[in-house]
């Protein structure tokens, strides 16, 4: 995946507000999903807008924002805002990343389901069986 995050710099205190390596304990590094994460990043915005925004997976493909280059938009925030909008210019920024990432597109163009897994998912592909996920809805709904 192509990342922009290098230059997304915190501005001013850069004192993070909450834990950043994963606990001892195995437990999950950022708590369960929810309404709750949105108190969260909003103190990360209080730091840094554009690097919090960058570092957060959005919509139902979970495009990590620092993608919104890959995704067809000029900043994340403008990714942020239309992700939020319908799960139709979701699906507009899924394909833009797809196609401007050459292997990605290659291997889903392929049928290559474990491929395509490994460039979207990284190497933890496996452990939710994306690959067998796609390849069997790929066959319910008319593939081959």
């Amino acid at each position: 995946m192509r990342r922009t995050s290098s230059r997304l710099r915190p501005a001013g205190n850069t004192t993070a507000p909450t834990r950043t390596s994963a606990p001892a304990n195995g437990t999950r590094r950022y708590g369960a999903g929810g309404e709750h994460q949105y108190v969260r990043l909003a103190e990360a915005m209080k730091l840094n807008e554009r690097a919090a925004l960058a570092a957060c997976s959005w919509g139902a493909f979970q495009i990590l924002g620092s993608n919104f280059q890959a995704a067809g938009y000029p900043s994340v925030q403008a990714f942020v805002y239309s992700t939020c909008q319908s799960e139709a210019i979701q699906l507009f920024g899924f394909c833009n990343f797809v196609k401007t990432n050459p292997g990605m597109h290659k291997a889903l163009k392929a049928e290559d389901w474990a491929g395509f897994a490994s460039r979207y998912n990284g190497p933890g592909y496996k452990q939710n069986s994306y690959d067998t996920k796609m390849a069997n809805a790929f066959k319910k709904f008319g593939g081959r």
